[in-house]
């Protein structure tokens, strides 16, 4: 009859058994560590544990994403900002560069009015509205409100040294370009479908030198009632490449649902100079003697 052994007594033959690898329990054919589990499920929890205290600190981050502070709020809070700048203004005799930017040299006057609002009770107040306090989150809608401050100053600063006048004549500008920009894209489409419309004194390549926007007229609106435009020929222009835009045109308004002579014109000429570069390239057919 063979004697059964104890597990827990310990065998006689210690050389037999090696001592190195951790006790383990033969259960149901698995091998389990029940040692390293329990180590594991220790550092598991200690995780959870320290995961739990840093939410019970921070209550204000709230699940999801935070919404963003109405236009009101926003207001009082822009009424604050400027009421901290005028004291940075008057007590500590320092202002906006309203030619730099806010971070690289402005930075010294935002932290100054943050820390003229921080005496109100209202700064507080707000924050609480916008369902944070003074984290990173609330700091940086507060530096939002300041830049919208500056940035607003600096539109005045703009506004107050371009009067209407200036305007005008820029958005006038504007509009010419425009018109250039597509009068020479329509010839060259024209020009493209028409390569027999080029003069006859013209070389192979001379017409992709004259279109170009350096040659093309001006066009601005009139002053008569009947909205008509103002076409400035250039003086530089000799007749035979204006009888080839001439035709390009009339190419184009043959063909087209929109005329391109919809508007009265009222031609000019316009001594106008040439750039050195192009007048060089131009074809000698091209410029008037």
């Amino acid at each position: 009859m063979s004697k059964k052994i104890n597990p827990q007594e310990k065998p006689d033959n210690l050389n037999e058994t090696s001592f190195s690898e951790p006790v383990v329990k033969k259960e149901f054919g698995y091998e389990h560590d029940f040692d390293a589990i329990n180590a594991k499920v220790e550092s598991l929890s200690a995780c959870v544990a320290d995961l739990q205290r840093q939410l019970r600190e921070a209550p204000t981050a709230a699940v999801g994403r935070c919404p963003k502070p109405n236009r009101g709020k926003q207001i009082e809070l822009g009424r604050l900002v400027h009421a901290a700048y005028v004291r940075c203004v008057e007590e500590d005799e320092i202002t906006f560069n309203l030619s730099g930017s806010m971070v690289k040299d402005n930075s010294h006057v935002r932290d100054k009015i943050i820390e003229y609002c921080k005496e109100s009770s209202y700064f507080d107040r707000y924050l609480l509205k916008c369902k944070t306090g003074f984290t990173s989150r609330g700091k940086s809608i507060v530096e939002g409100v300041i830049l919208s401050f500056f940035n607003n100053m600096k539109a005045k600063i703009r506004s107050d040294r371009d009067p209407l006048a200036v305007r005008q004549e820029r958005m006038k500008g504007k509009k010419v370009k425009e018109r250039r920009s597509r009068k020479l894209s329509r010839r060259l489409a024209m020009f493209k479908r028409h390569p027999e419309s080029a003069p006859s004194v013209a070389a192979q390549g001379d017409c992709d030198k004259v279109l170009v926007g350096e040659c093309q007229s001006d066009e601005e609106d009139g002053s008569n009632d009947d909205g008509s435009l103002d076409c400035l020929v250039p003086a530089w222009r000799s007749e035979t490449l204006n009888n080839f835009f001439q035709n390009l045109d009339n190419l184009h308004d043959k063909v087209a649902t929109r005329k391109w002579g919809q508007k009265p014109r009222n031609n000019s000429v316009v001594d106008k100079a040439l750039p050195p570069d192009l007048e060089r390239d131009l074809p000698t057919w091209s410029k008037a003697v």
